[in-house]
């Protein structure tokens, strides 16, 4: 067994996994520790503010001091949309270099898409044909994918923080919702070969996993969330229902990721719009995405 260490520095949370894998590709995952960081609520004028890049070396202390702590040797950092997009990123870099020895790769909106979706479809038993997304913070990768084969591949500028941002209230009111609807059928519109796809969406990340969490609760279906289905009405339910919550409500809900509270909604109606956009057979999570893709990548490919 080989032990890898992978950091995602994300435009929501920076996350540290710790991996046990075999020659198979196959894994245990022992450490899995996030921090909520919200880098891309630090932009200002282009750039990562100081107040950002502060917040981003504290939790690097953390994580390169259990690193170092556990003798991990193979170790990838890597970063997304927020360090993407800012103006400041090679001084970032070299500040992280200079103050804990680690070079961060920043991924391309191609790298990311791709990887993720190798991440996917290595661990997930699927349909022939679908369409990957990946809601992050600061933006959302698809890629339509066929016979485990990439066909075509879109990064959307926004995230879920980015759609938080957007409107006043963390319940949102229906006409931010009607908002929220003009906004994204505009960023669709952009893609020539997403309307009426008419095949299942494959999701992953934080909000995807709270959403089906949330359903589990209310239905008390025991089932895992890697590969757990949905369709369009549970969906809308749902969010309607978060809706007629309060945050401190929404917090206590069983499993859920408090501080995914305020933007749980905005990012299932990503979901709901999408769904209904490309006339989606179904709805399933994928636990596995962008991070194991970076395995099977430092363990020498697919597979």
């Amino acid at each position: 067994m080989k032990q890898i260490g992978i950091v995602d520095i994300g435009s929501n949370t920076v996350r540290l996994c710790i991996y046990k894998v075999d020659r198979n590709y196959q894994y245990d995952l022992e450490l899995n520790m996030k921090e909520s960081v919200r880098l891309r609520n630090y932009v200002k004028d282009g750039k990562l503010t100081e107040e950002g890049i502060d917040r981003l070396e504290k939790v690097l202390r953390v994580f390169t001091a259990i690193i170092d702590k556990d003798g991990i040797q193979d170790v990838k950092f890597f970063a997304t949309q927020t360090v993407r997009m800012v103006e400041n990123q090679a001084d970032i870099l070299r500040r992280m270099k200079d103050t804990f020895g680690i070079d961060i790769e920043v991924f391309s909106e191609e790298q990311e898409s791709l990887t993720g979706f190798n991440g996917m479809n290595t661990y997930l038993v699927h349909e022939d044909e679908g369409l990957y997304v990946d809601l992050g913070g600061g933006s959302t990768e698809i890629v339509h994918f066929k016979d485990n084969k990439p066909l075509e591949y879109y990064c959307f500028d926004f995230g879920s923080i980015v759609l938080r941002n957007m409107i006043e209230h963390a319940i949102p009111t229906d006409d931010e919702i009607a908002y929220l609807n003009s906004y994204l059928h505009g960023k669709f519109e952009a893609v020539p070969w997403l309307r009426n796809l008419n095949k299942p969406l494959v999701v992953v990340g934080g909000s995807s996993r709270n959403l089906v969490r949330i359903d589990a609760f209310l239905t008390k279906r025991e089932e895992p969330t890697h590969g757990y289905r949905l369709g369009l009405r549970e969906i809308t339910r749902i969010r309607k229902i978060l809706m007629l919550l309060s945050i401190d409500e929404i917090e206590k809900i069983n499993g859920f990721t408090s501080f995914r509270a305020d933007i749980i909604i905005p990012s299932i109606y990503v979901f709901e719009t999408l769904y209904k956009y490309i006339k989606a057979d179904y709805y399933v999570c994928s636990r596995t995405g962008l991070r194991e893709g970076v395995l099977v990548d430092m363990l020498g490919g697919g597979l």
